[in-house]
């Protein structure tokens, strides 16, 4: 399937890619945990419409994929794919109400899985997370299943604020920026694995009506085992403001393809 066809790419855009640094200043917020939970929803109700690309490399066991990749979301359904330096696409994924449709090329097979995703991210990485709440963690925005959870623990400590989120089998601990409210690191413990989530290089982007976001443009995901890990760094990221081709997110894949069912 055309990757042009995958990708429609002339879509009108508000853009990002010009972006402006953020200024090294000593100004500092005072933020409480109420501010944190509405700043977030509001990230999350801005950025539920963008086009991104992106440096991504992850090393999972024996899998080890890298390379510039495409990000397009539109509501509650998107798709990622990583390409070669030839560009030549090795990786692509696709999320949507049926769930994950995930296709290795050097494999040339495609793994389907239901329940948001979330048995495809256990199975192969690790972690408990359906692909929109990984989404979510990219672009700064702690899963609304978390931000549900938060106790209220909430202190100020060398230059940011701390909070906790605990349910009977995690415990996660966050950090976010004195400076400009977002996110700085995620140490979420669960069934005795510790994953950590750092945010670093912040610049202003996505700016609507004068108003900019800032996104940690290097966002580093450290999985249980101590080699493994997900990698992304963000080149742009632009908010949409037509809906892009229907064709971009088709899950129609050539019959060479061997699909396997996860949740069977």
């Amino acid at each position: 399937m055309s990757r042009l066809l995958l990708f429609c790419f002339g879509l009108q855009i508000i853009s990002c890619s010009g972006l402006v640094a953020v200024k090294d200043t000593q100004t500092t917020l005072q933020l409480s945990q109420s501010d944190f939970l509405k700043k977030q929803e509001l990230r999350q109700q801005e950025l539920v419409s963008v086009r991104g690309k992106m440096r991504l490399k992850y090393e999972v066991g024996q899998r080890a994929i890298s390379g510039e990749a495409r990000f397009l979301k539109d509501k509650n359904k998107s798709r990622l794919e990583v390409s070669d330096p030839m560009g030549r696409v090795h990786y692509w994924l696709i999320g949507d109400s049926l769930g994950t449709l995930a296709f290795y090329d050097a494999e040339k097979t495609a793994y389907q899985s239901g329940k948001e995703g979330r048995t495809y991210f256990r199975k192969f990485f690790g972690i408990n997370l359906s692909w929109t709440e990984l989404e979510n963690l990219w672009m700064g925005i702690l899963p609304p299943a978390w931000r549900a959870q938060l106790t209220g623990d909430w202190t100020s400590k060398e230059g940011s604020f701390e909070g906790k989120i605990r349910n009977d089998k995690e415990l996660i601990n966050f950090q976010v920026s004195e400076k400009n409210g977002e996110l700085q690191q995620v140490l979420w413990r669960t069934e005795n694995k510790l994953i950590e989530i750092l945010f670093t290089d912040f610049d202003a982007c996505c700016s609507r009506e004068g108003v900019q976001t800032q996104l940690g443009h290097s966002v580093s995901i450290k999985l249980p085992s101590r080699s493994d890990k997900i990698e992304l760094e963000w080149e742009e990221l632009n908010l949409l403001v037509e809906e892009p081709n229907p064709l971009g997110f088709s899950r129609k894949i050539s019959a060479r393809i061997k699909r396997v069912d996860l949740e069977e």
